[in-house]
């Protein structure tokens, strides 16, 4: 699956998950500049949704991801 395909599955699913697990998302993978095509979605918001990070320390912006980690 190529990079275009997984940010339409996050983009998609949005609605399913809590602005925490987006953060979560954003901030454990995108802040240390991971590559989300290697990510499994599925299995990343399922293994972190137990953890409890402050919201406030990340900001998710979508376009922002897709402009900087998406080529």
């Amino acid at each position: 699956m190529g990079a275009v395909e997984r940010l339409n599955i996050l983009k998609h699913r949005a609605n399913e998950l809590s602005h925490r697990e987006w953060y979560i998302i954003y901030g454990k993978y995108c802040s240390n500049k991971f590559n989300l095509t290697d990510i499994n979605v599925y299995m990343t918001t399922w293994l972190y949704r137990q953890i409890k990070l402050p919201v406030e320390k990340f900001k998710f912006n979508l376009k922002q991801l897709k402009k900087n980690h998406i080529n």
